[in-house]
């Protein structure tokens, strides 16, 4: 996680997520990496 908004538990929603991989890496919005893995809100944690 790169950013998140500061409310509550876990430091609050994913504004920001930091993906590295092999050959690249991405730096989606909280919102479109949700869209992408189809959660259902920005409010997530990923160990």
């Amino acid at each position: 996680m790169v950013e998140r908004d500061g409310n509550g538990g876990w430091g609050g929603r994913a504004l920001e997520v930091r993906i590295v991989g092999s050959k690249a890496t991405a730096t989606p919005t909280g919102d479109t990496f949700r869209s992408i893995f189809g959660l259902r809100s920005t409010w997530f944690r990923v160990r």
